[in-house]
């Protein structure tokens, strides 16, 4: 099998996979028969990454992250002088 053809099947039980719940992923990964032992842990290591991937800090946004680095920075404002003006 050459490189193309690994990648085309990994791809595709992959995409398989992704749509699947978490139980069932297993039970279709437990499926697969014992001689395809390096495309199931391809297919894990695929899946984990893909799991961090949705927790990236492009899915939570980035806001939280910046106000983080913003208050710890050298120098940066305090929170006190960067309040809104209170009209009493």
């Amino acid at each position: 099998m050459t490189e193309r053809e690994r990648w085309k099947r990994i791809a595709g039980r992959l995409d398989e996979l992704i749509e699947l719940s978490p139980r069932k992923r297993i039970a279709a990964l437990d499926a697969l028969p014992p001689e395809n032992e390096d495309l199931r842990a391809e297919l894990e290591r695929l899946l984990r990454e893909d799991v961090a991937g949705r927790e990236g800090v492009l899915d939570r946004g980035v806001a939280p992250l910046a106000a983080r680095v913003i208050d710890d920075a050298p120098g940066a404002p305090s929170r006190e002088l960067t309040r809104e003006p209170r009209i009493d």
